[in-house]
């Protein structure tokens, strides 16, 4: 059940302003993530618990978009129940809904390797480290789902370089979440798009918000909290059905490797940290 405590951490979560390594992510991480038992960091700064036993892994990440840091306010309609911004900025919501997610699966003793990636917004930087350096971290993981996709009905097949997850696999977990998902190709990229050379059935599933990394994002947190979150508490995400085979004939993460990207990444981090 959400309660009215769990809803106000969402609004609160959501004045937080993130780009990549600022001091507003390093307090909100202290505030909402960090205290949590047995929660663990990485030397890249991922934070990760791993939660009774399990072979899925729940995705997000903690840096939003925004150019500068520090704390924001915005508009709560709560005749329609959604929350925007009016200053010209991004709200964030990407990725604010996927944490508050999370941390309502973790309180509900939900198993599996939970993730709160760092760096996802200038390249998933955060799950790139993991892959190339510690793929131990998800050798024995089948699944791995991310909350972090816009709109209320989609559990996406295709991320960036092709196929991440069977048909058979989103079909099955879009019939558990009901709400009228279903499975989409139309996917871009998230952190689990660099798991796909190591974990079978790789996803993304909308959340809720709409326009990110816009200044008409909007967070319809009547849906995410209300309908979404009570469905993903029924999901029997270790009865998942498994079907595609992972492999190296799409190496993805030796695509960041070449002179160009390292460059291009190097710089888009500066451009961020810049303002900060």
């Amino acid at each position: 059940m959400v309660t009215i405590r769990k809803m106000n951490k969402l609004k609160e979560m959501l004045t937080y302003r993130r780009p990549s390594r600022s001091n507003t992510e390093k307090e909100f991480i202290n505030k909402f993530i960090r205290p949590i038992k047995n929660m663990k960091e990485d030397s890249h700064g991922n934070l990760y618990l791993s939660l009774g036993k399990s072979d899925t892994l729940f995705s997000c990440h903690t840096d939003t978009v925004h150019r500068k840091h520090g704390i924001q306010g915005y508009v709560d309609d709560t005749v329609f129940g959604v929350i925007y911004k009016d200053d010209g900025e991004v709200l964030g919501a990407d990725n604010t809904a996927g944490v508050w997610i999370m941390l309502n699966l973790i309180e509900n003793n939900i198993s599996g390797l939970y993730v709160f990636h760092k760096d996802e917004e200038i390249g998933g930087l955060g799950s790139r480290w993991i892959a190339k350096h510690r793929p131990n971290y998800i050798m024995d993981i089948n699944k791995a789902i991310a909350f972090d996709r816009k709109g209320q009905h989609e559990v996406i097949t295709h991320q960036y370089n092709g196929r991440c997850c069977s048909d058979t696999f989103g079909n099955s977990l879009a019939k558990y979440i009901g709400l009228n998902y279903a499975i989409s190709d139309n996917g871009i990229f998230t952190d689990t798009a660099n798991y796909i050379d190591f974990i079978s059935e790789c996803t993304n599933i909308s959340v809720g918000y709409e326009n990110e990394h816009t200044k008409n994002e909007y967070l319809d947190y009547n849906f995410l909290v209300n309908d979404l979150m009570p469905s993903l508490l029924e999901v029997p995400w270790d009865k998942l059905p498994i079907e595609r085979k992972f492999g190296y004939n799409n190496r993805y993460i030796d695509h960041y490797e070449d002179e160009f990207m390292s460059d291009y990444y190097d710089d888009l981090y500066k451009e961020y940290m810049y303002e900060v």
